[in-house]
């Protein structure tokens, strides 16, 4: 299956492009085949190109009915020959009454090659990556700018708002990291020393009993009074007890309510927060004013997003909500831990009256048993050895708090410190885009914005373009594309300075070949097959302005 074949297959699937690109392999193959250009007729969008590719393939059709002289195998070398010996008259006539040096502008051969084209400037469209209010556009249409001036500001009150937040959340986290190697909190060590001030006085109260214990069966005495001491001790165990386990039950709600609120935001570091609510009628009034232009006068229901407001219309009333940035304090962070800490003060108190009533129970069996003394001095030894265990872990604790947080809470908070850093350097560098400078030196030459008005993101705000090095697009066919290289040097001359001949160089030549553009040629020519070429042409004075049309001469 050939070019053609397949550029028909593919038009008819629909395939308008690949069949546009097939087509044109096809008339560049054959440019005598009627059917290829009638076919890329139909995958043109242009008008005026389908209609030559129409009259090509008429032309083409009728000549291939009607028998002529050009039927003979040498017509086509005959009238190239005649048109190389044309054009070189010609250009012997002309080149002296138009002021160019014919000896400078002839390529090998002596053959003078000339191209006529359009001056052309490189033009960069300013535009911002973000949307926003305009504040200011300091520079009007032909205004000179160099690189690097500002030639856009948007509005940046809002997103200042969220910086300075995004400063304190910094502040905020680098003051929790700060405080972690430093130890526990006043509060926490406080409770750290009370409890092992508690295991202390548990200890002692083992070893007490087991020296009395001891006593008691080297010397047996009336235990009355060592039971009424014991039941004394056990209500105030009692009372403690009940302490520690309203100290555990507070922290425990705390510790619930952390764990919710950090179950809810699942770790994000933005949540929705309504603002107001009420009748559609005062919507306006509550919006603010840079996006009141933007709502429609009767909106119908749904939901709209407006920067970082997110507004519900629902019937005739409306519900106004921001996404605002949110972060757990640093407190509530450490109230597992707290809760841990008030869990090990319950089983101290516990502990504490467990071997209170402990011991009263062998009081009372002691006097109801005086012989199972020994056996009571056995159990005194192992509640007082538990005693020294207690003490020991709530010295412990107590070191750990002294000593500041663990490794691993420490990592957490350098974390958080990290990704408050990077939520502020983000809107940083964002503010940054909102300030546009201008990326060349050159003159503004077109302004379709105005301070005060919205622009949205990737709108055009206005165009600048570089008139120190403009470009000369020449057209030139194929029996003379071989003819020209780059660095080429090439003389151009303008209709508004006749005695001025300005020096290019050549610096792109086209890979694929195209129709001719209809502003630089005939009806007949521009049914043929070019090749673009690009001349740089320094315009050091100003004096060539984009869109003059130009003639050129290609010198050796």
């Amino acid at each position: 299956m050939n070019e053609l074949e397949k550029g028909i297959a593919a038009l008819e699937a629909g395939q308008r492009e690949e069949a546009r690109r097939l087509l044109a392999r096809a008339v560049r193959a054959e440019p005598g085949n009627a059917a290829a250009w009638l076919w890329l007729s139909r995958c043109l969008d242009d008008e005026g190109r389908r209609q030559e590719c129409l009259e090509r393939a008429s032309r083409l059709d009728s000549e291939s009915r009607i028998p002529n002289h050009t039927s003979h195998p040498n017509y086509r070398r005959l009238a190239l020959a005649a048109l190389v010996v044309a054009v070189i008259a010609l250009a012997c006539v002309l080149a002296p009454r138009i002021g160019w040096p014919v000896s400078q502008a002839q390529p090998a051969g002596g053959i003078l090659l000339e191209a006529s084209g359009i001056i052309q400037v490189e033009e960069v469209s300013i535009a911002s990556e973000w949307g926003g209010l305009i504040a200011d556009i300091p520079l009007g249409e032909g205004d000179a700018v160099v690189a690097g001036d500002v030639i856009v500001q948007l509005d940046t009150a809002t997103l200042d708002v969220q910086i300075e937040a995004a400063r304190a959340a910094v502040v905020l986290a680098e003051a929790g990291l700060a405080l972690a190697p430093a130890g526990g909190r006043p509060g926490q060590i406080a409770i750290g020393v009370a409890e092992l001030a508690q295991a202390q006085a548990g200890g002692f109260a083992a070893a007490q009993a087991v020296s009395d214990t001891l006593a008691l069966v080297e010397n047996p005495q009336d235990v009355r009074l060592q039971i009424a001491v014991a039941q004394a001790q056990a209500e105030a165990a009692q009372h403690h007890v009940a302490r520690a386990m309203a100290l555990k039950d507070g922290i425990e709600i705390a510790k619930n309510k952390f764990e919710e609120v950090q179950a809810e935001w699942d770790g994000r570091d933005r949540i929705k927060v309504l603002v107001s609510s009420g009748s559609v009628d005062d919507l306006k009034d509550a919006l603010p004013e840079e996006y009141r232009d933007l709502l429609p006068d009767d909106p119908p229901d749904g939901v709209y997003s407006y920067g970082d407001m997110e507004l519900h219309i629902h019937g005739d009333t409306y519900d106004l909500y921001m996404w605002v940035s949110a972060n757990i304090p640093f407190e509530l962070h450490l109230t597992p831990n707290s809760w841990w800490q008030a869990w090990v003060g319950v089983n101290a108190a516990l502990a504490e009256q467990e071997g209170i009533e402990a011991s009263l129970a062998h009081l009372y069996a002691r006097r109801a048993h005086p012989q199972s003394l020994e056996a009571q001095a056995d159990e005194a030894m192992a509640y007082l050895a538990q005693a020294e265990a207690q003490i020991a872990a709530a010295q412990a604790q107590l070191d750990g708090l002294q000593a500041g947080a663990t490794k691993e809470q420490i990592a957490a908070l350098q974390a958080r410190v990290g990704q408050a850093n990077a939520a502020l350097d983000s809107l940083l560098a964002q503010r940054s885009m909102l300030t546009i400078a201008s990326p060349i030196d050159g003159i503004v030459v077109n302004v379709a914005a105005h301070p005060g008005e919205v622009a949205p993101a990737g709108a055009v705000l206005l165009t600048v373009a570089d008139l120190a090095d403009l470009e000369l697009t020449l057209y030139m066919p194929e029996t003379q594309i071989g003819q020209v290289h780059l660095g080429q040097r090439v003389q151009v001359k303008v209709d508004s300075f006749p005695d001025r001949v300005f020096e290019g160089q050549v610096i792109h030549i086209a890979d694929l070949a195209e129709f001719r553009p209809r502003n630089v040629a005939t009806r007949e020519e521009r049914a043929n097959l070019v090749f673009a070429v690009t001349v740089l042409l320094p315009n050091d004075d100003g004096a060539l302005k984009p869109g003059m049309p130009a003639d050129a001469v290609f010198g050796e």
